[in-house]
């Protein structure tokens, strides 16, 4: 299933409005009231459910947070060994 929104283009629509002027950082950093309302909603019909957690898309990874693992992209073990 495809994702509704890719939070890249989504990231760099939200640094446009900085630039522009339309809205600060710290703007960002509370939810807007349909986000609110929307929270609300789900967790009076799914109380039992993980509930949604607001993030600014623009502040770095919580520090609080694990860090995502990360893929090395070539691994000297990828290759076999040759002797020459």
């Amino acid at each position: 299933m495809k994702q509704a929104f890719d939070p890249t283009s989504v990231r760099l629509t939200l640094r446009k409005g900085l630039e522009k002027g339309y809205w600060t950082i710290e703007d960002l950093d509370t939810p807007s009231m349909g986000w609110q309302e929307n929270a609300k909603i789900f967790r009076l019909h799914n109380p039992n459910a993980p509930q949604p957690q607001y993030k600014n898309l623009l502040r770095d990874d919580d520090p609080s947070q694990p860090p995502a693992p990360r893929v090395e992209p070539v691994s000297p073990r990828d290759f076999p060994a040759y002797d020459f």
